[in-house]
């Protein structure tokens, strides 16, 4: 099944991704994000890599983000959840030969 041509573009437009894949990208032309100066974001949840994009391409720009979610609760939430995996995937051995070669590099400095 064809797109009807109602809603196919009138002419070709030099489109970038700006952002990650999926909900946290768009197709948006690189001339109109330099001719910014102002973007507002609304319902970004946990995922800003479109905003973090367009800063990049024109740090000129003011961005407004805005969600209706608290955002202290999700920061908590996800940083209980990045702790748990952490330690849950922490070798006390690596831990330990880590500190061990620090312990090495420090004391072998020479003072002058």
């Amino acid at each position: 099944m064809a797109l009807p041509n109602c809603f196919k573009p009138k002419k070709n437009y030099n489109l970038h991704r700006v952002g990650k894949d999926f909900d946290g990208g768009y197709l948006v032309s690189k001339e109109t994000i330099l001719k910014s100066d102002t973007l507002l974001s609304l319902g970004i949840n946990d995922d800003w890599s479109f905003e973090n994009h367009f800063k990049k391409i024109n740090s000129e720009a003011k961005i407004f983000c805005y969600d209706d979610k608290p955002i202290l609760k999700y920061l908590c939430k996800k940083m209980i959840i990045d702790v748990v995996f952490f330690i849950n995937h922490l070798s006390l051995n690596k831990v330990f030969t880590s500190f061990k070669k620090i312990k090495k590099k420090l004391f072998s400095i020479k003072k002058k």
